[in-house]
């Protein structure tokens, strides 16, 4: 029973959009770095799958179909210990091949705890941020993963998946609001 609370705890169409997103980024460079792919693949899974939904469950406001299966400290150590891992991962990148990334990097650190734990009054906690942080930024990642640079084409297409994240969630909280 908590292994099935744990998988429900990773929301996991988020979560496999997000990545989808990044292997999407990645795709659009002209030559793909294979490795990269997957280490974005298993940054974005540790630091949003498990550690920011995890975040989410100390954060949030709502009762969570999982409940108090979770202690707060048990959910406190599985979000720290997968975002470190995750970063570890992603300077090796960003100090040998990508510098570039460190710009993805800051901005999705600050989302996964302003978001999650909604701080400044769940300012950062809204639908269009959630478009931005989970939609936009994953797919500039995967592309900076694979090019160290950003160009007109891939800003489109970042914000078409952030459009896209936007209806995924919307159709999902009306599903919720429905059920």
């Amino acid at each position: 029973d908590k292994f099935r609370k744990f998988i429900g705890l990773l929301f996991l169409p988020y979560t496999g959009m997000v990545l989808s997103f990044s292997v999407i980024g990645a795709m659009l460079a002209e030559q793909v770095h294979w490795d990269r792919v997957v280490a974005l693949v298993v940054i974005y899974f540790l630091g949003l799958g498990i550690g920011g939904h995890a975040l989410d469950a100390v954060g949030s406001k709502g009762t969570k179909p999982w409940g108090r299966v979770f202690s707060e400290r048990a959910l406190w150590i599985a979000a720290l210990s997968s975002i470190a891992a995750a970063y570890l991962i992603a300077i090796y990148y960003m100090i040998f091949f990508v510098p570039l990334l460190w710009i993805v990097a800051a901005t999705e650190g600050f989302f996964v705890f302003a978001y999650n734990l909604e701080w400044f009054r769940g300012k950062f906690h809204t639908d269009g941020w959630f478009a931005f942080s989970w939609g936009c930024l994953p797919v500039l990642a995967g592309h900076i993963m694979q090019t160290n640079r950003v160009g007109v084409s891939v800003l489109a297409i970042a914000a078409a998946m952030g459009l896209f994240g936007l209806v995924e969630l919307l159709l999902h909280l009306r599903v919720v609001e429905s059920g």
